[in-house]
């Protein structure tokens, strides 16, 4: 996942490189005129500036180091993003590579729960109780 984030951002910055290299045009239109000039254009900002690359939008399949798989989803860009369950549950990972799902701080940030994530058909009747207080990102 970070090879996939590196590479998209090292095509970024190459593209952008290479549209501020664009070779110089003439500006007046009449050749002939002793005053025109070359000038070096001001890009458009807004034109040359990369944007920002979706999320990949299929399923993800990630295995976890106890070698347990869980289908994910992405939804973001490179920039922002945040992981989902394929039923819609915010998830984090923990330090020690796991997913578990989001809860909410007092001051309105997500943290991890505790709860390792486990795909629907996977999930004890404890992690249904629990998720039953979450709110969907769907």
């Amino acid at each position: 996942m970070l090879l996939r984030k590196y590479i998209i951002s090292s095509l970024i910055i190459l593209v952008f490189i290479f549209s501020a290299c664009k070779s110089f045009r003439k500006v007046a239109e009449d050749k002939d005129d002793p005053q025109a000039s070359e000038v070096v254009p001001v890009t458009d900002i807004y034109d040359e500036l990369p944007r920002p690359v979706p999320a990949y939008p299929d399923t993800i399949y990630y295995e976890l180091p106890d070698n347990y798989v869980l289908k994910i989803f992405l939804r973001g860009d490179e920039h922002h993003h945040i992981a989902l369950t394929v039923d819609g549950y915010r998830l984090l990972m923990n330090s020690e590579g796991f997913y578990e799902y989001a809860v909410f701080s007092h001051e309105g940030k997500p943290k991890p729960s505790g709860i390792i994530a486990r795909n629907p058909k996977d999930r004890s009747e404890k992690d249904w109780e629990f998720l039953n207080y979450l709110i969907k990102n769907n």
